[in-house]
């Protein structure tokens, strides 16, 4: 049996804070700085990995806009260009891995393999990022929504994101209902209300 063919990891950063709250008034997350910071510890090198350089985001604001969510529109917008260049980078057989960011850089990652057809997800993070109206009223930030966003389980933030929350078919289980998602293909039934 021969060994598998090496992969052609190329690192692309993705610095992007759009989809947070600020930390505190009148200041701006500090995740995209990630990049760089990787960066300066080796990790192009250290992955062997080839750079294949950055997607620039729009400035953060910390305003809702016309979505009713803060930078909606460009979270929309910096997801298709991201998508864009990883689909060029998976054309000439590339394995991307995208230093962020927040976690609403998942968005461009997930349009980009869509385009190339029906792909599944394992989605590992600190926290369930799975806000929607079914399940919260305090929506306004699509790091916290962003696997939400992917699975259709909220609507698309605007009709100009090129289809952006209209990626996936409906999923054959209800959000709202009686599972959520809770990592590497497992479920858990939401907390039952507690008799007094």
């Amino acid at each position: 049996m021969s060994p598998s063919p090496q992969r052609n990891v190329v690192v692309v950063d993705a610095p992007s804070n759009l989809g947070l709250r600020p930390p505190s008034p009148g200041t701006i997350p500090g995740c995209w700085r990630l990049a760089e910071v990787l960066r300066a510890e080796g990790i192009v090198a250290r992955l062997g990995a080839n750079d294949s350089g950055r997607v620039q985001p729009p400035p953060y604001t910390p305003d809702h806009d016309a979505t009713g969510t803060r930078n909606g529109l460009a979270i929309a917008g910096y997801a298709v260009r991201l998508a864009d260049r990883l689909g060029e980078l998976l054309d000439v057989g590339g394995f991307p891995v995208l230093l962020g960011g927040d976690c609403s850089i998942l968005l461009g990652a997930m349009l980009a393999l869509r385009r190339r057809g029906r792909y599944g997800l394992a989605f590992v993070d600190g926290h369930l990022d799975f806000r929607h109206p079914g399940n919260s009223s305090r929506l306004s930030a699509v790091a916290g929504e962003d696997l939400a966003v992917v699975t259709a389980a909220v609507p698309d933030p605007s009709p100009t994101s090129k289809g952006v929350g209209r990626w996936w078919p409906k999923p054959t289980w209800s959000p709202s209902a009686t599972t959520t998602p809770t990592g590497a293909g497992t479920r858990r039934s939401p907390p039952r209300p507690r008799s007094r």
